[in-house]
């Protein structure tokens, strides 16, 4: 508002002194004062317009300064924002590797101490059948990564391809622990089929039919193992007829 005043009466004093030129020749003397006192006005008025501009010139050198500042302390900023959100995010990542890695330790230590996901199921020794009625020594083996603990097996003898549901005697002679392999059981079948259910600390039972015939003097073995919902091992084309039990 102050400039447009200025420039106003600039302009005024400007027409006034062209104006009065007309009459500057003559020998009036209050025409020559007021050209001359109009003069100074238009001077002085020049000088405080173009101390105005520099005024508002300096402002907004410093105003344009600071937004460069603030623009720039912004970019670090943003940047540091950046960085953080990167470090939390690494962070986070690190914790979730870390907690994956409990979790899978967690996990390992149990199936150390119970042995979940490994079976085992018996077979006996072909070639080494012995006595009359001919039996054969047993052997039980052990699939998978960890050992089998608090093992309890029973075996009965079945015919007819019956599978009795809950076994209770006779109890085969097993360490409470068994490990990954095989392993001899001080135990003999003669010639007929058998069922033998295992339980053990990771949960069961563990079911399995054996069924053992005589062809032309040569032993045929039959095996088939049923656990945890699925078939967990077959031994021979027979089909043995069973199917793991439900439990009640």
């Amino acid at each position: 508002m102050v400039d447009f005043v200025l420039s106003c009466l600039l302009g005024f004093i400007t027409v006034a002194i062209a104006v009065l030129g007309g009459y500057i020749s003559s020998s009036n003397r209050k025409h020559r004062i007021a050209f001359y006192a109009l003069g100074a006005i238009s001077v002085a008025l020049i000088l405080i317009t173009g101390y105005r501009n520099f005024r508002v010139q300096v402002v907004a050198d410093i105003a344009q300064q600071r937004l460069a500042s603030s623009v720039d302390n912004l970019g670090r900023a943003t940047g540091e924002i950046a960085r953080v959100q990167e470090l939390n995010t690494q962070l986070q990542q690190r914790l979730l590797e870390q907690s994956q890695n409990i979790t899978s330790l967690a996990q390992e230590n149990i199936s150390q101490v119970t042995g979940r996901g490994t079976f085992c199921y018996f077979i006996v020794a072909p070639n080494l059948g012995a006595g009359n009625p001919i039996s054969f020594p047993l052997q039980v083996l052990v699939r998978g990564k960890y050992p089998m603990r608090e093992v309890s097996s029973a075996i009965q003898r079945t015919g007819n391809f019956v599978v009795t549901q809950n076994l209770i005697q006779p109890a085969l002679p097993l360490p409470k622990t068994l490990l990954p392999g095989a392993s001899p059981v001080d135990y003999r079948l003669e010639i007929g089929q058998y069922h033998i259910q295992t339980w053990c600390a990771a949960g069961g039972p563990i079911n399995e039919v054996i069924r053992l015939t005589l062809i032309d003097g040569r032993l045929d073995q039959q095996v088939e193992v049923w656990g945890w919902g699925k078939r967990l091992y077959k031994l021979g084309s027979a089909n043995l007829g069973f199917a793991e039990p439900t439990p009640k």
